[in-house]
């Protein structure tokens, strides 16, 4: 598992990096933002041994960020 966390958070860092300089929309670097978290805490609630259902929450997350003005 320090394995996961130890190569989740540089990517992250540096997604965010070129996602940035690339001048990619703020909408779109949050999406991806939430969509990575999300990811990460169903990844570790697999290595947990702990049940985690994320379907509803990247619905209203979406949503959310795409209807939002």
């Amino acid at each position: 598992m320090i394995r996961f966390i130890l190569f989740f958070t540089p990517a992250v860092i540096a997604s965010l990096f070129f996602m940035k300089r690339a001048g990619k929309p703020t909408r779109e670097i949050v999406i991806f933002l939430c969509l990575a978290l999300i990811g990460f805490a169903d990844w570790i609630s697999i290595l947990l041994n702990h049940r985690f259902i994320p379907t509803k929450l990247i619905g209203l997350i979406v949503d959310f960020v795409l209807f939002w003005r």
